[in-house]
């Protein structure tokens, strides 16, 4: 029994490197393309990945759309990948978020959630 919970456990480690480990080469592809100004190819890799929770990807779509990097400039689908990537807790697109609710840029403004989202990532 001890036998099958530990083969149990590698075969779920593996299964979670894997996974881990085709995000990251995705991603990677992605960060490529995009540096080659493949911009079709970056944004395909990344939607694919932040569809699915990916919060670099996320934070990188967002990115693109606030900037009109590759994609039309669209503030509110920027808005929605900061959201999702900064819900997750990455600091950069918590920031970016809380200039959004700041400046009033793709959302309606609001000072209380800009000031959430700044001191949650300052935190």
């Amino acid at each position: 029994m001890v036998k099958g919970f530990f083969s149990g456990c590698f075969g779920f480690l593996l299964l979670l490197c894997s996974t881990s480990h085709t995000w990251s080469g995705d991603f990677d592809i992605g960060v490529m393309e995009f540096e080659r100004g493949n911009y079709a190819i970056a944004l395909r890799e990344w939607k694919s990945l932040a569809s699915v929770g990916h919060m670099e990807a996320q934070y990188n779509l967002a990115w693109m759309y606030s900037n009109g990097k590759g994609v039309e400039q669209d503030y509110e689908s920027a808005f929605k990948w900061y959201a999702l990537a900064a819900a997750q807790g990455l600091a950069v697109a918590q920031y970016n978020l809380a200039l959004k609710y700041d400046s009033g840029i793709g959302v309606p403004q609001n000072y209380k959630a800009a000031i959430k989202w700044y001191t949650l990532a300052a935190e």
